[in-house]
């Protein structure tokens, strides 16, 4: 063959090595980097490509296609390279070979490597979908000859413990709240949203004590009111259920709906029976978790259930609409009073409720106090004092100063907090 010849034919060769190469390292890079939950939202939403993608990601043998390609497009690559340069050379060793011969090297990892590659993995979505028919049928035609490596390397694999194929890996709870986190960053989630998003993983890992109706709040009726009673505390409190007790909270025997009292009403009763059109409670644990909680309440079709604790004692209640609280926040009918819980004078103060939760005190005025033994302001300072304090009387903690405001002999109802220290200086 002529030099002309020779040279002509040997760049058509490089050329289309090079291109395939190109091609087989972007395939590699948006084949390996795209993401198996959204490959599975394809699939739902019928995308045929994306059915086709995934029968080609359940085995590795695709992946050794790739590889045994791209090695194949190097040697000969390198091959014709090395023929044309000692054609175009009469000396071997020439310093002009090997600058050629580094020039092609970087040529190739540039053009042929990098570049692929980098463009695949930051569109491997978009890649995968439309280079996965062609490598689909490079895999079946050269199957039947690699079909010795496939074996062989799928053997190796299951000598290490590595079992072939793709496995589908569940993302977990974090790594969900960091890509919230970045979607907000970035501004493809609303603050909103990300504080939805990140409330529905909390309910996995909240119990029903963070949320219940503590006992002493708890507005109930004993077996045996009368209907001048009963109907004055339907009014008052608002509550479509009551719960209906035996001579103490710690024998709830069933649930009062106003629905029901109103139809007994309805034909002209004078007295009432409660214990007979009330309903069984439901009795849920005080440790256990909130999504499994609204789970069994949906499936139960109930709205309210009894916290106890270990000794079947009555701790609270809970109702579908504290869950729901904890996802979008407190949610105000026309029966509640309307207050602020948390009431910010400033970055050093503030005044709570004394049910105000110690964790959201401490994110708020970025505090430290401490929530080990108690969940709430007025668990913690009434701990603090040892009895029911005061109004007026001062306790300090964490260079925090906590002051009744407002309260009876009871309990505690509003307490105004002052951070008076701060690590670095004085607040």
């Amino acid at each position: 063959m002529s030099d002309p010849l020779l040279l002509v034919v040997g760049c058509l060769i490089v050329g289309a090595c090079v291109f395939a190469l190109a091609f087989l390292s972007l395939s590699e890079a948006a084949l390996l980097g795209i993401s198996d939950i959204r490959l599975r939202a394809l699939c739902r939403s019928g995308d045929a490509r994306s059915r086709l993608l995934q029968e080609l990601l359940q085995n590795n043998d695709f992946l050794t296609v790739i590889i045994v390609g791209v090695n194949a497009c190097i040697i000969v690559i390198s091959t014709t390279v090395t023929v044309l340069v000692s054609r175009a050379t009469s000396v071997q060793g020439n310093w002009r070979e090997e600058a050629i011969h580094l020039g092609m090297l970087f040529f190739m990892l540039v053009v042929a490597e990098i570049a692929p590659k980098i463009y695949g993995a930051m569109y491997a979505e978009r890649v995968a979908l439309r280079v996965a028919r062609p490598i689909s049928i490079l895999a079946r035609i050269t199957g039947p000859v690699l079909s010795g490596v496939i074996v062989a390397v799928n053997g190796l694999l299951r000598l290490v413990g590595v079992k072939a194929g793709r496995e589908f890996r569940f993302v977990t709870r974090d790594e969900i709240r960091v890509a919230a986190d970045v979607s907000e960053e970035e501004g493809a989630l609303e603050p909103e949203e990300g504080e939805m998003l990140d409330s529905v993983l909390e309910l996995s890992v909240a119990r029903v004590s963070e949320v219940m109706v503590p006992r002493v709040d708890i507005v109930a009726l004993e077996e045996n009111d009368l209907l001048d009673r009963v109907l004055q505390v339907v009014i008052e409190s608002g509550y479509s259920r009551i719960p209906i007790y035996q001579a103490t909270l710690d024998s709830i025997t069933g649930i009062l709906y106003v629905n029901d009292l109103l139809s007994v009403l309805s034909s002209g009763a004078s007295e009432i029976d409660l214990k007979a059109i009330a309903r069984a409670p439901v009795y849920v644990p005080e440790s256990k978790l909130l999504d499994e909680l609204l789970a069994e309440m949906r499936d139960r079709a109930v709205h309210l259930a009894i916290v106890v604790d270990e000794f079947g004692g009555t701790e609270g209640l809970v109702s579908i609409e504290d869950i729901l609280e904890e996802l979008v926040g407190e949610i105000e009918d026309e029966h509640d009073t309307v207050t602020e819980d948390m009431v910010l004078l400033g970055p050093d103060e503030a005044v709570v409720g004394a049910k105000e939760r110690i964790e959201e005190v401490n994110d708020q005025l970025v505090v430290n106090l401490p929530n080990d033994q108690y969940d709430t302001v007025g668990g913690l300072i009434t701990g603090l004092a040892n009895r029911i304090p005061q109004i007026g009387e001062v306790y300090e903690t964490d260079g925090v100063a906590l002051t009744v405001e407002e309260g009876d002999d009871r309990n505690i109802e509003r307490v105004r907090i002052t951070v008076t220290h701060r690590d670095g200086g004085e607040s």
